[in-house]
């Protein structure tokens, strides 16, 4: 069975595990709590060196990027799957996808914020600042994109994608640091949407065995 080393409240964690509940792979769940610093161990560093989650296992295949794992399970798992068949949609898939999981969560990582706090002294109010700053700086532009002739049930098809694997989580934490998202109707459409999904239910933060509260 694949094992997944993760955090309920791990954005790229999150991600995976909606992937494996889209697509009905039953896996074993290994919680690793950032907060307390399991991940820094050397007991995780010999599963892990890159000490990081979500940290995915399949036999001997180990992956501990969220985007490659994807990839991994489109591959062995075809349905249903988290690409649009079209190659102009695929292409806007990816590039909506990687402005989330390259431009917008590593603003907002737990390890970004920590160096924050602790190596240049952010107070709470600054971080908070830097959160909201870096959402609208992000979310913006994708609202703009994706409302743009939208007349699909998500956003660029019918079906669940990459986008939103991706987006939900961040969305995820946006409502947890309080940021408004009025402006982007489009976005919280899908989220909601989304969120009547079985798949995007058991992968919620608040579903997972470790789960601590916000």
């Amino acid at each position: 069975m694949i094992q997944l080393y993760n955090y309920y409240r791990s954005s790229a964690s999150y991600r995976v595990r909606i992937a494996l509940h889209l697509k009905q792979i039953p896996f074993e769940y290994h919680a690793i709590n950032l907060r307390d610093g399991a991940h820094k161990t050397d007991t995780f560093k010999k599963i892990n060196t890159f000490q990081t989650v979500p940290y995915f296992i399949d036999g001997d295949i180990k992956l501990s990027q969220s985007l490659a794992i994807f990839d991994y399970l489109e591959n062995l798992h075809p349905e249903p799957t988290l690409y649009p068949k079209d190659p102009v949609l695929r292409a806007k898939a990816l590039e909506i996808t990687l402005s989330l999981v390259c431009d917008l969560h590593p603003l907002n990582n737990l390890k970004v914020l920590t160096y924050l706090r602790e190596k240049t002294n952010f107070n709470d109010e600054q971080i908070m600042s830097w959160m909201h700053h870096w959402f609208h700086q992000i979310l913006a532009p994708l609202e703009e994109m994706i409302s743009k002739n939208k007349q699909t049930r998500y956003a660029l098809t019918n079906s669940v994608t990459i986008v939103e694997l991706c987006l939900i989580p961040q969305l995820y934490n946006a409502h947890r640091f309080g940021v408004d998202l009025s402006k982007y109707p489009t976005l919280k459409t899908i989220e909601s949407t989304c969120l009547e999904l079985d798949s995007f239910q058991k992968a919620l933060p608040e579903n997972q065995i470790d789960y601590e509260g916000n």
